[in-house]
């Protein structure tokens, strides 16, 4: 069929993203949200073997990865089909309850000692199902109308997370500092202030993010389909052109489909009787229409039928 050419709306530069002050606070906000959605995560990873060294439980490494991940899936379920109608704003003061919840188990666990790894469990359980909770509600807020340069932002923060999580927990460990596990933890509660707040005060509806419109005088143009990709625009399918065709063909069709009845008429019936020759005359330019247009011919087809 070859390839056709697909009308795809090229944005004038007055429809590009514009960093306002408030641009910018949003997108340093989600940053920060990202980041600090994971990164008890991933310091639990990282301290996992010391964790497990510390409980006298070297062969229990798993347990904690799992209890880590596991129950995430659950939340983000329940997030998915029982939470749609709830506020996001409650659902990002339970995100941090909850991570604050685990985190203060973890150091109680420590604290207490070797028979408290269970404790230990149950605690990371709470940090790493809060961390999978908080990346489904935040993907659900950002649905409504965010652009796209605002969701990179919090998903830039996320991969940020792990980068960030393991290089603290790696300088706290280094032997000239040396900070015990149950000082780590703690260092980490106060991260959840910051993290209501980057939701709260710095970022800001989508309303308020909405690009400018084109300015007096701007078009916009048309891309064939082998030059989208270069544009780095999506590809969408023209609509289908509907013609009307015009009346001289109608008419055409309907006396081809009145000749074609006649002629089934004919193989069942005989030869119809011939039909009277209508007499014609000479034309003059008197009787010429005076109109552009030509009269339309209505064709009459008799056809006798024998009896029948």
């Amino acid at each position: 069929l070859g390839r056709r050419w697909m009308p795809v709306i090229v944005c004038p530069p007055s429809l590009k993203w514009r960093w306002t002050p408030t641009q910018v606070r949003t997108v340093v906000g989600l940053f920060f949200l990202g980041t600090i959605n994971n990164i008890v995560y991933c310091i639990i990873n990282s301290s996992g073997q010391n964790l497990c060294h510390h409980f006298g439980a070297e062969n229990w490494l798993g347990a904690i990865l799992w209890c880590n991940i596991f129950f995430g899936f659950f939340a983000r379920l329940v997030n998915t089909f029982f939470l749609e109608k709830t506020r996001h704003s409650y659902r990002i003061l339970s995100i941090g309850a909850m991570t604050a919840a685990g985190l203060i188990i973890i150091i109680i666990s420590i604290i207490l000692g070797n028979h408290f790894f269970w404790l230990c469990l149950v605690g990371i359980t709470f940090a790493g199902t809060a961390s999978s909770f908080g990346e489904s509600v935040c993907l659900g807020y950002l649905k409504h109308g965010f652009p796209p340069e605002v969701v990179n932002a919090w998903a830039s923060g996320t991969g940020m997370a792990g980068v960030a999580g393991s290089g603290i927990y790696m300088i706290l460990k280094l032997p000239f500092i040396n900070l015990a596990d149950e000082w780590t933890f703690l260092l980490m509660l106060p991260l959840i202030f910051v993290y209501w707040f980057c939701f709260f005060y710095m970022i800001k509806p989508s309303s308020a993010l909405a690009p400018s419109l084109p300015a007096a005088g701007e078009k916009t143009g048309l891309l064939g389909e082998e030059n989208a990709d270069e544009a780095g625009l999506p590809i969408t399918p023209s609509p289908p052109v509907l013609t009307r065709r015009p009346a001289h063909a109608d008419e055409h069709s309907v006396n081809a489909a009145a000749a074609a009845a006649a002629e089934s008429v004919d193989a069942d019936v005989g030869e119809p009787q011939a039909l009277p020759a209508t007499p014609t005359r000479k034309t003059t330019n008197t009787d010429r229409p005076t109109s552009n247009k030509m009269p339309r011919l209505h064709t009459k087809l008799v056809v006798e039928s024998g009896g029948l």
